[in-house]
C-alpha cells in the first residue's frame, strides 16, 4: 500500500531538507523514524518521494512525503506522531500505487521576514519585479510535456 503524509517543521532544527552524510536533515529524519519503527526497509524499496525540499534555515508547514508500506495507516500515524519533536506529522492517507507528491497540482509558496528596519517599499518594489507571468525555462530542464510558464502573485 502506499501511503502519504503531510508534515511541518522549524528548518531552525536541520541543515536543510535533502539527505546529507553525517548531517541532521529533515529528510534523513524521516527515514530513519520510518526504518526504526519497522514501516519501510530502506527509501529505495519503499520509493520514497517528496513533494519539495527547503534550504538550510527555512521552515515548511504542509510538505509531504509517499512511500510503500505494509502497516496500517493508524499505526503508522501513531508511531510517527510520538517520535519525533522536530518534525510534525499531522495527515495521513492511502494513495495510488503511481502518487508522487512532486507533482502537486498547487504549490503556494510564502516568505516570512523579520523586520530588522528594512525599507518596506524597496521590499516590495523589488517584490513586484517577480509578479505576473513568467517564462522559467532557462531555470530547470523542460521535459516536453510540462510548461516552465508560471503566474506568481505578492498575496
Amino acid at each position: 500500500m502506499r501511503i502519504a503524509i503531510k508534515f511541518a517543521y522549524d528548518g531552525k532544527k536541520f541543515q536543510g531538507y535533502a539527505r546529507q552524510p553525517k548531517m541532521k536533515t529533515v529528510e534523513g529524519e524521516i527515514i530513519n523514524l520510518l526504518i526504526q519503527h519497522n514501516l519501510i526497509k530502506d527509501s529505495k524499496e519503499s520509493k520514497f518521494r517528496s513533494a519539495s525540499r527547503t534550504d538550510r534555515n527555512v521552515s515548511a508547514l504542509g510538505n509531504v512525503i509517499a512511500f510503500n508500506t505494509s502497516p496500517q495507516k493508524k499505526y503508522i500515524f501513531q508511531e510517527l506522531k510520538k517520535s519525533s519533536n522536530d518534525i510534525l506529522f499531522y495527515g495521513i492517507k492511502e494513495v495510488e500505487p503511481e502518487f508522487y507528491p512532486r507533482y502537486a497540482k498547487l504549490r503556494i509558496y510564502r516568505y516570512y521576514l523579520k523586520n530588522d528596519n528594512f525599507e518596506l517599499e524597496k521590499l516590495l518594489s523589488v517584490a513586484s519585479l517577480f509578479t505576473g507571468e513568467h517564462n522559467f525555462h532557462n531555470f530547470a530542464r523542460v521535459e516536453a510535456d510540462k510548461n516552465p510558464i508560471r503566474t506568481t502573485s505578492l498575496y
